[in-house]
């Protein structure tokens, strides 16, 4: 992904959570929540947004991937690693554009950039 497109999405979800401040039934989610705990994540947000929970929406090792999903490997085992050969990717250059812009985001959401 370029890193400007990076950027500009770091940009709106600034934007969003200041909308949520001010916007009822608002929840912030993280990927990598569901990526560590697939179960408890979909639970959680079934729950929040009043849907009843239905196991069958967690991937599980003898479940067909998700219509949504082309590849099963990337339906189940779910990967909390994903996003790491990215960021291995970026230059010096790049993560200190990234850390320079984006920082405040970065520690409220507890991600590291090396």
């Amino acid at each position: 992904m370029p890193l400007l497109s990076a950027l500009e999405k770091f940009l709106y979800y600034t934007y969003a959570i200041e909308d949520g401040k001010v916007v009822e039934n608002f929840k912030i989610v993280k990927f990598e929540d569901f990526l560590i705990s697939p179960h408890d994540f979909l639970k959680d947000l079934c729950d929040y947004i009043g849907l009843d929970f239905d196991t069958r929406i967690v991937p599980g090792p003898n479940q067909k991937s998700s219509v949504y999903c082309q590849m099963k490997s990337r339906w189940y085992p779910a990967k909390a690693d994903a996003n790491n050969k990215y960021i291995q990717q970026l230059t010096k250059d790049e993560i200190v554009i990234i850390k320079s812009e984006c920082d405040d985001l970065i520690k409220q959401f507890g991600y590291d950039i090396v």
